[in-house]
């Protein structure tokens, strides 16, 4: 389990990963940088492999976010 600092609750590890970047929860995870703030959303794109989407509103100059694939581990 990954201890999460924002609500003090233990996540829990998925089978067959190795490392969890964050738990699904009711409010997808946000990060605020001054004036932005990007919302982080995972989503299954088939099979075992997970991508990271961000999303930004606000403006924050020089900001940017490239996406991730999470491949399940072996």
């Amino acid at each position: 389990a990954i201890d999460d600092q924002s609500t003090g609750a233990a996540l829990t590890q998925p089978v067959g990963f190795s490392s969890v970047l964050f738990a699904t929860t009711a409010s997808a995870p946000t990060l605020v940088l001054g004036a932005s703030t990007v919302t982080f959303t995972l989503v299954n794109i088939g099979g075992t492999v997970w991508e990271l989407r961000a999303s930004q509103t606000g403006s924050a100059a020089g900001l940017a976010i490239s996406g991730l694939a999470f491949i399940k581990g072996h």
